[in-house]
């Protein structure tokens, strides 16, 4: 492909793929076909920050990991989140337990919020990375 076409590419989507698979990506871009070139520039892909601060805000809901396409996995999470809510209010009646079990197991819903927006963040740079790669592929030299 030619530099001019492969420094655009690579402006466009630099901000949202990791430092690695942006190096990655401009050593693939300059061994393209220039047919490329309008595939990708058509190419949409997901905001880092965007799902970032879906995971902030709307963390309880999955819109991060709904926003990534990761549906299956929010399903999950929901479930999972809606049964430790439910098991934990349930056994709150037994003195100190319940406490001990509630305590637990907001303790390790927090570390799993955290664990999920630095999750979503990088979940969007792997899913634009494998798409570029995809269009990529069916230019391939």
């Amino acid at each position: 492909m030619q530099t001019e076409k492969v420094r655009f590419l690579t402006e466009k989507f630099n901000k949202q793929l990791s430092a690695n698979d942006a190096f990655a990506l401009n050593k693939k871009l300059s061994a393209a076909k220039d047919e490329a070139f309008a595939p990708l520039n058509a190419l949409t892909v997901k905001s880092k920050l965007a799902a970032t601060l879906l995971s902030v805000f709307l963390g309880g809901v999955c819109a991060g990991r709904f926003y990534v396409g990761d549906y299956v996995y929010a399903i999950v999470k929901i479930v999972v989140t809606i049964a430790i809510g439910l098991i934990s209010g349930l056994l709150s009646f037994v003195p100190v337990l319940g406490i001990l079990i509630s305590v637990a197991s907001s303790i390790g819903l927090v570390i799993w919020y955290i664990y999920e927006i630095v999750k979503c963040n990088n979940r969007a740079q792997e899913v634009n990375y494998t798409k570029i790669c995809e269009v990529l592929t069916a230019y391939s030299v």
